[in-house]
């Protein structure tokens, strides 16, 4: 029996970020197990960003700058191209090791599908979490073919100067406050201060520049963006495109996480060093993890430095 698994890009369409996280973690997944996997692109969203919570102004384009941008499609066979005469689809809402144990097993399959030994299944996943959080490293099975697709596609340029050491703050705001639904997502500045204070310790003499990537008003109460101006060299970047924000996370020597997909997924992507934010997705085994009021293990801190790539640079 034949298995493919693939994205459920019609079960919840959020974020851009979430969607591509599920779509990697589900393709690390069949990677992982020796599975076919189908390429099921993002079709629509809910959350195009600032000016579309803030103005009603969506970009018909959105998506299609995104999968420009990712390139996620690239050396994947396209579910709606594939030739495949599949016996039967399974809409699989959470892909759990013992539900997977199962399909595996080719027990509960058969039973469910009534198929043969030489036919094909196609599996649409909504969530691959309960394997990926419980084994994070999975994610890095497929991160060399990621990093390569990425690469081969035009970019946003950067605006990072040559020479400084550049610290990317991702500062989840936008549809993330005190009164939404999502207010669990809120971290406090003084979380995110914390870590760029020992970042800028950790660099001694070399030149930081910081740049806070979130959305909202700069004098904004509520937020008090101008909080995290701890030096001259703190710029802001708000309310900017969602693509070019998403490649300077990923080119910062530095990426300070949020809770959040869209800075996972960057941190997946970025060879620089990254300070993940405790939250319900895991740790990478690469990352530095921060403790819940932003503060690294100095130790682990200047052992993990030297991955930053302006350090290596200047080297």
């Amino acid at each position: 029996m034949n298995i493919y698994l693939t994205y459920d890009n019609t079960a919840c369409q959020d974020g851009v970020g979430a969607q591509i996280q599920r779509i990697i973690g589900i393709r690390a997944v069949a990677r992982r197990l020796g599975l076919g996997y189908l390429h099921a692109p993002i079709v629509h969203t809910h959350n195009q960003g600032w000016a579309a919570q803030t103005q009603g102004l969506h970009d018909p384009e959105y998506l299609a700058r995104w999968e420009s941008l990712m390139q996620l499609a690239a050396g994947q066979v396209p579910l709606d191209e594939v030739g495949i005469p599949f016996e039967r689809t399974l809409h699989v809402e959470r892909l759990t090791p013992l539900r997977l144990g199962g399909l595996l097993a080719g027990t509960s399959l058969r039973r469910l599908a009534g198929a043969g030994p030489g036919s094909s299944v196609l599996v649409r996943v909504k969530l691959p979490y309960p394997i990926v959080d419980r084994w994070p490293a999975t994610y890095e099975l497929i991160r060399e073919e990621l990093l390569a697709a990425y690469a081969s596609s035009p970019k946003p340029p950067l605006r990072f100067l040559p020479g400084p050491l550049h610290v990317a703050v991702h500062v989840r705001r936008g549809d993330v406050n005190r009164r939404s639904r999502a207010a669990a997502r809120l971290v406090p500045n003084e979380v995110y201060l914390r870590a760029m204070r020992q970042v800028l310790a950790q660099a001694g003499s070399r030149e930081v520049h910081f740049h806070i990537y979130s959305e909202g008003e700069l004098d904004s109460a509520e937020d008090n963006f101008r909080e995290f101006a701890i030096t001259r060299q703190v710029y802001f970047h708000l309310n900017e495109d969602a693509c070019s924000t998403f490649h300077h996370l990923v080119s910062a020597d530095v990426l300070i996480m949020s809770k959040s997909s869209f800075s996972f997924v960057a941190g997946l992507y970025s060879s620089g060093l990254v300070l993940y934010l405790p939250f319900w997705h895991p740790c990478l085994p690469r990352w530095v993890p921060l403790a819940r009021d932003g503060s690294a293990n100095p130790r682990l801190l200047a052992a993990r430095w030297p991955a930053a790539p302006a350090l290596r640079r200047a080297a």
